[in-house]
């Protein structure tokens, strides 16, 4: 156990691969994707807090109760938000 919550599966790498990041309203269809889908209320039912960090297709997410924050990677150093 690293304490990182992992979501993968056919159906994410699907849907990343039809996400440009780097688009507002690209990563808005992505958030209300995983509304939608019932990610986060999965994960809230299962215990997520505040600060946990979640890893979707090798990307790397900070869960807030109102958001997931995308961690920037070192290569590109940028980050972004999702809210809900």
């Amino acid at each position: 156990d690293d304490g990182v919550w992992y979501v993968s599966g056919p159906w994410m790498d699907r849907l990343v691969s039809t996400v440009n990041f780097t688009d507002y309203d690209s990563r808005m269809y992505f958030d209300k994707s995983l509304r939608d889908a019932g990610i986060y209320e999965r994960m809230e039912a299962l215990g997520i807090h505040d600060g946990d960090t979640i890893s979707i297709c090798g990307m790397t997410f900070e869960y807030k109760s109102c958001m997931i924050i995308h961690k920037p990677s070192s290569q590109t150093g940028e980050g972004f938000v999702f809210f809900r």
